[in-house]
C-alpha cells in the first residue's frame, strides 16, 4: 500500500485528492473532488453532504427529523404467535447511520393477559449463503417494551443508540417475548414503512426458499414479505450470532402479519 511517509508535497500532489477550490475547505456548497492535477473524480462534497454518480442519492433537508425507525401507526398489528414465547422474531429496517437516539416509542393496542415480558434488541446483518440476511453483531439489548398500558408509550433507551459505526443500511430488530409458556397476548400497532423500494432492497440479496419453489429477497423463509417478521429458534441472544447459529436456528415460519412499529427519538 502506498505511503506518504518521507515524501515531499511537490512529488506527490498529483495523486492527492483535493477540492475544486483549494483555498476554502469544505463549505455549504457542493464542490467537486479532484486529484492534484484537476481531474474530476465525479464526486462532490459539502458540509454534511456527499454525492457521487454511482450512489443512489436524492436531495434531503439537512435538519434532522424528530423520529426515525419503522414508524408506529394506530392500526393493530398481528399477535406474535403461539411459539414466539419460546423463540425470537426479527424483521429488517433501514437506518441512515447518521443520527443518535435517546428513546423509543411504541403503540400498545392490546395489553397482555399472559404476563408477557418483551425485550427489543438491535443487531447488524450478515449474509449466509443459501440462507440470506440474518442478525449478526449485537448493537443494543436491554430495551424492555411496555405491555400493560394502552396507547403510545415512550421508553428511555439504556444508553445512546447509534448505527453510525456501521453506516447507512439495513439492520435487524429482534423481539424476545417471555412468559410462563403461554401464547403471548400483547399486541402492538403496525409499522409505517415497508421495505419495498427495489433501489435499496437489492442489498438484501436473493436466495432460494426452503421448499425450492421460489427465489426471493431477504431470506429463505416459506414466504417473504416487505414487512414480515421471521422466527429464530430458542431465545439465546449472544453478542454475535454466527453463520452456524443461522443454519441451526432459523425457522422458515413467518408471523401472521406485522408485529411491531417503533419510533426512534433523534438526539438533536
Amino acid at each position: 500500500m502506498a505511503t506518504l511517509t518521507g515524501q515531499q508535497i511537490n512529488n506527490t500532489y498529483d495523486g492527492l485528492l483535493k477540492l475544486s477550490n483549494s483555498t476554502t475547505g469544505i463549505t455549504n456548497s457542493l464542490q467537486a473532488i479532484e486529484d492534484g492535477l484537476g481531474n474530476d473524480t465525479g464526486s462532490k462534497i459539502a458540509t454534511n453532504l456527499f454525492t457521487a454518480p454511482n450512489q443512489i442519492a436524492f436531495y434531503q433537508n439537512q435538519q434532522p427529523q424528530q423520529f426515525y425507525g419503522l414508524g408506529a401507526t394506530g392500526s393493530a398489528g398481528a399477535l406474535p404467535g403461539g411459539t414466539s414465547q419460546n423463540n425470537l422474531i426479527f424483521t429488517y429496517f433501514y437506518d441512515n447511520g447518521v443520527h443518535s437516539y435517546s428513546a423509543i416509542t411504541v403503540n400498545v393496542s392490546t395489553i397482555t393477559s399472559t404476563a408477557d415480558n418483551v425485550e427489543l434488541l438491535f443487531y447488524d446483518l450478515q449474509f449466509v449463503d443459501d440462507y440470506g440476511q440474518f442478525p449478526n453483531n449485537l448493537i443494543m439489548s436491554g430495551i424492555t417494551l411496555p405491555v400493560s398500558s394502552l396507547g403510545f408509550q415512550t421508553i428511555t433507551l439504556p444508553s445512546t443508540l447509534s448505527f453510525s459505526g456501521k453506516g447507512g443500511g439495513y439492520y435487524a430488530a429482534v423481539l424476545k417475548i417471555t412468559n410462563g409458556g403461554l401464547t403471548p397476548t400483547i399486541r402492538y400497532t403496525t409499522q409505517v414503512f415497508a421495505i419495498n423500494n427495489q433501489s435499496y432492497l437489492w442489498h438484501l440479496g436473493i436466495v432460494r426458499n426452503t421448499a425450492g419453489t421460489n427465489y426471493q429477497t431477504g431470506n429463505r423463509a416459506g414466504t417473504f414479505g416487505n414487512n414480515s417478521w421471521y422466527f429464530f429458534s430458542g431465545q439465546t441472544t449472544p453478542q454475535v450470532i454466527t453463520s452456524a447459529d443461522v443454519v441451526s436456528r432459523f425457522l422458515t415460519t413467518v408471523t401472521a402479519g406485522q408485529v411491531l412499529g417503533f419510533n426512534l427519538h433523534v438526539i438533536k
